[in-house]
């Protein structure tokens, strides 16, 4: 992870816990022990993000923790490759973002009105974890992920942070 992006991450963190109400939508936890299991295997962005937030959840966006996020694996199973190309890092509500371990591209489902996210079309959202971090979790990008910005909270807070523009 770029300095940048840990700057970022740790600026909105601090924000965060200085709003007595923020944890009704969001929270960015502390990083992980470098010496959790779990993030053994996992590809090194993903490894990285763990390291500096173990878990996050911010709006609709959930990044699995270490704690979880072998519970979440199954949704890999319906993919091609398993869980050998594929790793379930977090979601949209009931709708996984995928990690893929060759090369770190993150994918997504993204017709978030189908009923099931397997009857969505799956296609690449961006090139890695920390662009997806910067452009859709702290970022512009937040904006496609909600249904109808700005009567969401995340969003709100993104405005008021100067981090995106009302009505981006």
């Amino acid at each position: 992870m770029n300095d940048r992006l840990r700057q970022k991450i740790d600026s909105v963190r601090q924000s965060l816990e200085s709003g007595p109400d923020s944890y009704m939508f969001a929270e960015f936890n502390p990083g992980a022990s470098g010496s959790a299991d779990v993030l053994t295997g996992l590809p090194p962005e993903l490894r990285d993000l763990l390291l500096v937030t173990d878990g996050l959840y911010a709006g609709v966006i959930t990044v699995h923790s270490t704690r979880t996020i072998g519970a979440n694996q199954f949704y890999c199973d319906d993919l091609d490759g398993g869980r050998d190309a594929w790793v379930c890092f977090g979601g949209n509500m009931d709708f996984p973002f995928m990690v893929e371990r060759a090369t770190g591209a993150v994918w997504w489902f993204p017709e978030m009105d189908a009923e099931y996210a397997f009857d969505s079309r799956f296609e690449r959202l961006t090139g890695g974890i920390d662009d997806f971090i910067d452009r859709y979790v702290l970022g512009p990008g937040y904006a496609e992920q909600i249904p109808a910005p700005p009567e969401d909270r995340w969003y709100d807070f993104l405005v008021a942070q100067g981090l995106i523009t009302e009505g981006a």
